[in-house]
Order: C-alpha cells, then structure tokens, then sequence
C-alpha cells in the first residue's frame, strides 16, 4: 500500500495527522533548493511534507523516505 499516495488522497486523514502529529504534507513536491531545509541527501529525491519542528520529509528516487531537521542533520527513515 502506498501510505504517501493515501495521505493524499484523504484530506481528512492528512488533516488528521497534522492535528495529531504536526505533519504537514506540502501542497506539491518541492525540489531541495525550494524546500525550506535545502539539505542533501546521496539519493535524489523531493520534499513532501513538513513537521513543526522543521524538519522536512523527502521521497527519494529509491522509494526511502529521508527526513532532515537541524537538530539531527539528514537521517533515512524509512524503506518502502
């Protein structure tokens, strides 16, 4: 299942998970140089969402899901 596509799919659900989990999916995929962070990762790929702390979220061409905040520089969080 694809959790992203489902996320988006469901304006509820999105809206849920920034109420609940301040998650904010950006209305676009953003190119890393537009993205607020303007982080690298060795995988490309493009932000999709935000979180409060400022952390950003970055769909990367291997299907991972990399997530940077300045706190803990970049980290891949998640294979799909």
């Amino acid at each position: 299942m694809d959790y992203l596509e489902t996320l988006l799919n469901d304006a509820k659900l999105a809206e849920d998970f920034d109420t609940l989990f301040d998650f904010r999916l950006l209305d676009a995929l953003e190119e890393r140089d537009t993205a607020e962070g303007r982080c690298t990762f060795s995988v490309p790929g493009m932000a999709f969402a935000v979180d409060g702390a400022g952390g950003e979220y970055h769909l990367l061409e291997d299907g991972s899901i990399g997530y940077w905040a300045v706190w803990l520089k970049v980290w891949m969080i998640c294979f799909i």
